[in-house]
C-alpha cells in the first residue's frame, strides 16, 4: 500500500462535536503538524476544515487542498482517505494568512483548523486531543497587484525559501468545540459551524499539452519579438549566474490549474510565474487582438514569486491560477539556477459534457464546444463569473450557468449548492445580495429578481425536494418585498443598490436611464419574474399562491403599459415621459402571458425587424432576447443574434468573451448560455412538470438541417434526432 491522502466524497454528518478548533498563538501563515508512528497499515477518513483555507502535506510533500471555501454561515470540512505505510510519518496541514490581500470571494472570519478521524480514537487525529503543535510559517507573504483591469482574485504570493524555517512548535489555542451547522449544537462557535462538503473531488488531472513559444533574456514589461527562440523542453534547463531567462508556455487549452516549480541550486534566485489569457497589443493592456497570437505583444499578467534558498526546492502556489500562457522570469544572483520541473494540475469541479449534441454545421459545433469549456472554467466550488480576474458568484451570471448545466451534464450537485448559497444572502428587507460568498454585502435588485426565477428554473429542471424546501420560501418572501416597492402608479421604483442590467453601449456602468427609480426595464423583469414564479407555483401544487400572483401580475401589467407603451412606434418606452427604446424592455415584455396576442405581434415586429434604433442587448442579456424569439417563432431573429457568437470565431479563443471587443475576460459563463438555447429552444426541449419529470419538444431548426443528440435528467438520457425537410421537422426521440 503506498502512503496517500485522497479525497473522497462525504455528505453524511459526522460527529465534529468529539473535536476542537485550534488557533496558532501567533499572527502570520501557520503550519500544524502531527507525528505519527505506524505499527501497521492504516487506512482511514480524516476530515478538514481551515480557514481561510488548508494545504495538506505529508512527509514533506504537498498531497492535497482545500476546494470548497467558507461562508457566512458554515465552514465545509472536506474528508480524505489516508493510507499510511508501517514507519514514522509527519502529517502537515498549512493554513495561510493572505495578510489583507485575500480574494474578495474569502469571508472575514479567524482563521483556524479542524480535524477530526471518525473511524479512529479520539487521540490519534482529533484537534483538541491529538497532539498536534504549530509553528509560524514566515516564508509567505502577499501584496496587492493592479493590473489595466479590475481583479479580486488575492494578492501576489511571494515565498522566500532563504527565510529559515521555524522549527520551534508550539500548543495551539482550543476554542470553540465543533458544532453542527443546521442543528447550532453549539451557539458560541464564531461561526465556524460545520457542514460536510456537499460536492465531489475536483477534478485534479496533469497538464502536459503545452509548447514553448519563447525564451530569450529579456526583463519583464518587455514586448515579444516576431522572431522568436524556442527550445524543446524545460526540463534541465540552466540558467547561468547573473542572468534573465524569460520563457513563454502557451497551453493547448484554456484551464484552471495548481504547479508545482522543482528547482536546485541558485541562491538568491527569483523565479516569476505569471499567468495570462491573451497577450496584449498595448503596453497599457487594453486589446489583445488574436489570442493565439503572441508576436509583437506584451506579457500583463498576475503573477506569483519563488526566492530560491540554493537547495532542492519544491514550489508551490496557494490559490489555482487560470489562463492559456504561463511567462517564466527567472533572475539568478551569483549562482546558476537549474530548472527541474513544472507541472500543472487542473483544478475545478468535474464537470463533463454527458449530452452529447452534433448540428450539422461546424460554426454551431465549434462555438458549443467553447460554450462547455467556459462553463467549466467558471465551476469551482460556485458558478463564478470568470476563473481569471473576479472568482465570484453573481446570480444574473450564475442562473444562466445553472440553465446550461441542466442541459448538459449528470452531476448537478453544484447547482444544489448554488442556490442554498445565494440563499444565505436574503437580507432582512427581502433582497439577496448580488454575489456569494464574498466579503462585499454589494445589492443589484435585478440580480434579486432573478434568484427568484432561479429558484423557478430549479424547480422545473432539478426539484430536489431537501433544496427546494429550503429556497422556494426565501424566493416566495422577496418577491412579497418587491411588492412594497411598487409606488402609487403601480409600478416597481427600485431605489437602493447597483441597478445593473447589462453592459449595454451608452449605459454608464450597465445602468439604463430611469426616472425617479422607474423603468420600463424593471417593471418588465418584474412582470417576467411574477410569470415565471407563478408556472413554479403550479408545478408544485401551490395553486393559492399562482393566483395571487397571476392577479398582480395583471396589475403591473395593466400600468406598464400605461405609462410605456407607445402606439405609433409599437414599442414599450424605458422612461415613462420619453420615447427612449431598448432590446431589453421589450424583450422582456414579450415574455409575459399577460400581454395580448395582438399587442405582441406589434411589438414582436418592432424589436425583430430592427427598423428602429434601440438599444442593443449585449452577450449576456442577448439570453432574453433569445428567449423573446423563440417564444414568438421569429427564427430568423434568433440566429441572426447568434452573430454576437459568431464574431468571437476569429480572435483564436478557446473560451467565451465576456463582452463584445475589446473585452476584458476571455472566460466569461454568461456567454455559455448559447449552449442551453441549442437544447431549449433549437431543439426545443423544456420541462413541462417540476423536476424534469415530463418534457415537451418543441424544436424551431431555423436553416439547420439536423440536431441530434442527448439530454441527461433526473429519470434518465433523452436521446433525441431531429431533422427538417420541406418545412416539416421529423422528430426521433427515446429515453435510455
Amino acid at each position: 500500500m503506498d502512503q496517500e491522502v485522497k479525497h473522497i466524497s462525504q455528505l453524511e454528518m459526522i460527529p465534529v462535536e468529539r473535536a476542537v478548533w485550534l488557533e496558532s498563538p501567533f499572527e502570520g501563515s501557520a503550519v500544524y503538524r502531527l507525528e505519527l508512528q505506524m505499527k501497521m497499515n492504516l487506512n482511514c477518513r480524516v476530515a478538514f476544515a481551515a480557514i481561510p483555507g488548508f494545504i495538506i502535506i505529508l512527509n514533506g510533500i504537498m498531497t492535497a487542498r482545500s476546494s470548497v471555501q467558507y461562508t457566512h454561515e458554515q465552514v465545509f470540512y472536506e474528508t480524505f482517505e489516508l493510507n499510511l505505510v508501517p514507519g514514522s510519518h509527519v502529517l502537515e496541514v498549512l493554513v495561510v494568512d493572505y495578510q489583507g490581500c485575500a480574494p474578495l470571494s474569502r469571508v472575514e472570519r479567524p482563521n483556524g483548523f479542524f480535524c477530526t478521524a471518525p473511524d479512529m480514537p479520539e487521540n490519534v487525529f482529533d484537534t483538541g486531543t491529538a497532539p498536534w503543535r504549530c509553528s509560524r510559517e514566515p516564508r509567505y507573504s502577499f501584496k496587492r497587484q493592479d493590473l489595466p483591469h479590475f481583479q479580486c482574485v488575492g494578492g501576489v504570493l511571494t515565498f522566500d525559501s532563504r527565510l529559515p524555517v521555524i522549527e520551534e512548535y508550539q500548543e495551539p489555542l482550543s476554542m470553540e468545540r465543533g458544532a453542527d451547522a443546521w442543528t447550532f449544537r453549539q451557539t458560541a462557535c464564531q461561526c465556524r459551524r460545520l457542514s460536510p462538503s456537499p460536492l465531489p473531488p475536483f477534478c485534479r488531472q496533469p497538464v502536459s499539452n503545452y509548447k514553448i513559444r519563447h525564451i530569450d533574456n529579456c526583463e519583464e514589461h518587455t514586448i515579444y519579438p516576431a522572431s522568436c527562440s524556442v527550445i524543446n523542453s524545460i526540463y534541465g534547463l540552466e540558467v547561468p549566474a547573473n542572468s534573465v531567462r524569460r520563457i513563454l508556455l502557451e497551453l493547448d487549452d484554456y484551464y484552471c490549474a495548481d504547479y508545482e516549480l522543482l528547482t536546485s541550486r541558485g541562491a538568491g534566485s527569483h523565479i516569476r510565474v505569471a499567468w495570462a489569457e491573451g497577450l496584449f497589443i498595448d503596453q497599457k493592456g487594453k486589446a489583445k487582438g488574436r489570442r493565439d497570437v503572441v508576436e509583437d505583444k506584451w506579457f500583463i499578467g498576475i503573477h506569483d514569486c519563488f526566492i530560491s534558498n540554493g537547495e532542492h526546492n519544491r514550489f508551490f502556489n496557494i490559490d489555482y491560477r487560470a489562463g492559456r500562457y504561463v511567462e517564466l522570469l527567472i533572475r539568478t544572483s551569483n549562482e546558476a539556477l537549474r530548472l527541474e520541473d513544472f507541472r500543472l494540475k487542473e483544478n475545478r469541479y468535474p464537470l463533463e459534457w454527458k449530452g452529447a449534441l452534433k448540428t450539422g454545421n461546424r460554426r454551431f459545433d465549434q462555438f458549443a464546444a467553447k460554450a462547455f469549456r467556459t462553463l467549466q472554467m467558471c465551476a469551482h466550488d460556485t458558478f463564478m463569473d470568470c476563473p481569471y480576474y473576479e472568482q465570484l458568484m453573481y446570480i444574473g451570471d450564475g442562473r444562466l450557468q445553472l440553465l446550461t448545466a441542466y442541459v448538459t451534464t449528470e452531476d448537478l450537485r453544484l447547482a444544489d449548492h448554488a442556490v442554498m448559497l445565494w440563499g444565505e444572502g436574503l437580507r432582512n428587507e427581502g433582497l439577496f445580495v448580488s454575489l456569494y460568498p464574498a466579503r462585499t454585502c454589494q445589492i443589484i435588485p435585478a440580480f434579486s429578481m432573478l434568484y427568484i426565477v432561479t429558484v423557478a428554473d430549479y424547480i422545473r429542471w432539478r426539484n430536489v425536494p431537501e433544496v427546494t424546501s429550503r429556497i422556494f420560501p426565501l424566493a416566495l418572501r422577496s418577491l412579497m418585498a418587491f411588492e412594497e416597492m411598487v409606488n402609487e402608479d403601480g409600478l416597481l421604483q427600485v431605489g437602493r443598490g447597483w441597478l445593473f442590467i447589462d453592459w449595454a453601449e451608452g449605459w454608464e456602468q450597465g445602468v439604463p436611464p430611469t426616472e425617479r427609480g422607474v423603468s420600463c426595464i424593471f417593471n418588465a423583469l418584474y412582470l417576467y419574474v411574477l410569470g415565471e414564479f407563478i408556472e413554479a407555483c403550479e408545478m408544485l401544487g401551490e395553486t393559492e399562491f399562482a393566483a395571487r400572483f397571476r392577479k398582480k401580475s395583471q396589475q403591473l401589467y395593466n400600468n406598464i403599459f400605461r405609462y410605456f407603451y407607445r402606439k405609433d412606434e409599437t414599442a414599450f418606452s424605458d422612461l415613462p415621459d420619453k420615447s427612449v427604446f431598448s432590446e431589453h424592455a421589450n424583450a422582456l415584455m414579450l415574455l409575459s402571458p399577460c400581454m395580448p396576442e395582438e399587442i405582441a405581434e406589434k411589438v414582436a415586429d418592432t424589436l425583430f425587424s430592427r427598423t428602429m434604433p434601440m438599444v442593443k442587448t449585449t452577450v449576456y442579456f442577448s439570453f432574453y432576447y433569445l428567449e423573446a424569439a423563440i417564444k414568438h417563432h421569429r427564427t430568423d431573429a434568433f440566429f441572426e443574434r447568434l452573430e454576437l457568437w459568431y464574431e468571437m470565431e476569429p480572435l483564436g479563443l478557446k473560451t467565451l468573451l465576456e463582452s463584445p471587443e475589446p473585452s476584458r475576460s476571455d472566460c466569461h459563463a454568461w456567454s455559455s448560455h448559447v449552449l442551453y438555447h441549442l437544447y431549449a429552444s433549437v431543439a426545443g426541449l423544456r420541462p413541462t412538470e417540476a423536476g424534469g419529470q415530463n418534457l415537451r419538444c418543441d424544436p424551431q431548426l431555423g436553416h439547420l438541417e439536423s440536431l441530434s443528440g442527448s439530454l441527461p435528467t433526473g429519470f434518465g438520457q433523452v436521446d433525441f434526432e431531429l431533422t427538417q425537410a420541406d418545412g416539416k421537422v421529423i422528430k426521433n426521440i427515446s429515453l435510455k
